[in-house]
């Protein structure tokens, strides 16, 4: 950089290691925030009002295993955000998984894998790390599989599988709101999981509706700002208009929507 980096221009906090996540910016004297936890932020500035705000996003960690693919190259079988540090997938389970950060996806590096100590390890519930052995499920069944990330612990949860659907579609006025629209149908990628990727959202609006008909639909949640959540019978998503990977869960209503 050329000439004075700090010199008229440059926007910052009035207190060195501000850790506000919203606040005022000034030009004179700028001084540097700060963000205490590590994670993934989106920060937004208005320079008509010198104001910001940071807010913590959800990251993306994928599984891989015996029940989905032994591939970290592979950007298909989302966990589910129950909040920025906590995961979860929810599926019929028999064998030895890990998940890879989605920043991590692509680079080959098994060693970036989140797994537990004891390779195979049955138990209920443990502790994370990387460069690690695999989880194992406890036994064959449905579970429900959460991983904190910030306590870096996992726990399993038994549960009884529900009612199962013989197709699930993403509907909008971008597809004519029709359930039965072939074009827009999701591929189960593991009992009650569902996937359709870059779908063209071109209006406002969108819910997810099973076996071609509307007699079970949800919708309900304001995505523009949140891009996971759970959905409930009833109303539309709101959602920005873009090119999204769209993924959901039948037994929890999960939906996690990622603009490509």
């Amino acid at each position: 950089y050329e000439g004075d980096f700090w010199g008229a221009g440059v926007l910052g906090t009035t207190v060195d290691g501000d850790p506000a996540l919203e606040g005022k910016l000034v030009t004179e004297n700028p001084q540097a925030g700060k963000i205490e936890a590590t994670g993934m932020y989106m920060m937004t500035i208005n320079m008509m009002d010198y104001t910001y705000s940071i807010k913590a996003l959800a990251p993306e960690y994928y599984l891989v295993g015996d029940n989905f693919a032994w591939d970290v190259n592979l950007k298909k079988y989302l966990m589910y955000p129950e909040s920025t540090t906590v995961m979860s997938y929810t599926t019929k389970f028999d064998g030895n998984l890990k998940f890879i950060n989605g920043n991590d996806v692509g680079t080959n590096n098994w060693d970036a894998c989140y797994g537990t100590a004891k390779d195979g390890d049955t138990a209920l519930s443990g502790t994370l790390q990387q460069k690690s052995g695999a989880i194992h499920s406890p036994e064959a069944g449905y579970y429900t599989f959460k991983a904190d990330i910030a306590a870096m612990t996992y726990t399993w949860t038994k549960i009884e599988e529900t009612k199962e659907y013989t197709s699930m579609a993403a509907v909008g006025d971008f597809q004519g709101w029709n359930p039965a629209n072939p074009d827009t149908q999701m591929t189960q990628l593991t009992p009650h999981n569902w996937y359709i990727a870059d779908l063209d959202i071109s209006t406002d609006e969108f819910k997810i509706a099973a076996n071609g008909a509307w007699d079970d639909s949800w919708g309900e949640l304001n995505m523009t700002e949140d891009n996971y959540g759970t959905l409930a019978a009833g109303g539309n998503c709101k959602v920005t208009p873009g090119t999204y990977d769209v993924f959901f869960n039948d037994i929890t209503k999960q939906c996690v929507i990622v603009k490509k």
